[in-house]
């Protein structure tokens, strides 16, 4: 009986005092927060394009749709691809007299070797800073594709709003508004007049400018966000998030 117990016990103590489970889950929350401003920077963008497009009120934010997509996606797709998927395993390499042990600066504070070490990541965190950037690109795409449910929930608040918008607008100006509007045309390019929205635009033509902006533009995007052509220095927080992972053993 106590042998059995103990074979419990043993059985459980990885999950009780392994530190594994509590860096993937702590690291991944880390990265995720940190890219919440660039993602709410990039959809704000994305809002005021539609709504210039479209000529949306300032309420519409039917972006939204976009944000909980990616709130439900985020940790699984960013934790996948960052730990089974590149940081995993034991660091411990054959030594010259045949054991197996760790190479200097294994499992901290700077591991040469790929595996689901704290020094690991921080040794190779151009590879996880770039990870972690392909990965929110990917969440994106697969959120903007026309058959997602996000897509199609922003699809339909667009032409919500478009027929609540036409439903009010009038068709034609008053002459003192004409006169005021030649007027206004004079002094402000085309981009910056308030115009009526596109209440004849038919639904086909809607839903490829939507794919075009949200699945094209949105996504290509990302590397202006995150400065890809300078390392990604918008996206890489790399003294911060150093240091936060290496307070795991």
């Amino acid at each position: 009986m106590l042998f059995f117990a103990s074979l419990a016990l043993f059985a459980l103590f990885p999950v009780l005092f392994a530190c594994e489970g509590e860096c993937i889950v702590k690291v991944t929350n880390k990265v995720i927060d940190k890219y919440r401003e660039p993602t709410a920077m990039l959809l704000d963008r994305t809002e005021r394009s539609l709504a210039t497009r479209f000529q949306l009120d300032a309420s519409a934010n039917c972006t939204s749709f976009l944000q909980v997509g990616y709130s439900k996606r985020a940790y699984e797709a960013l934790e996948y691809a960052l730990f089974p998927c590149f940081f995993h395993g034991k660091c411990q390499r054959p030594s010259p007299n045949g054991t197996l042990a760790d190479p200097p600066g294994c499992p901290n504070p700077d591991c040469p070797v790929v595996c689901g070490t704290p020094g690991s990541m921080v040794h190779f965190y151009s590879n996880f800073t770039s990870i972690a950037f392909r990965t929110q690109q990917e969440i994106f795409s697969n959120l903007t594709l026309q058959n997602s449910d996000a897509f199609k929930d922003v699809a339909t608040c667009v032409r919500d709003a478009m027929t609540k918008n036409c439903d009010r607008t009038p068709r034609t100006a008053s002459p003192s508004t004409r006169s005021l509007s030649r007027l206004f045309s004079a002094r402000f390019p085309l981009d910056m007049r308030s115009s009526r929205p596109n209440c004849d635009e038919n639904s086909d033509a809607t839903i490829k400018y939507l794919y075009d902006t949200l699945h094209h533009n949105l996504v290509e995007s990302w590397p202006d966000i995150c400065d890809a052509g300078h390392d990604l220095q918008r996206c890489k927080w790399e003294k911060e998030i150093k240091k936060f992972i290496l307070q795991f053993p």
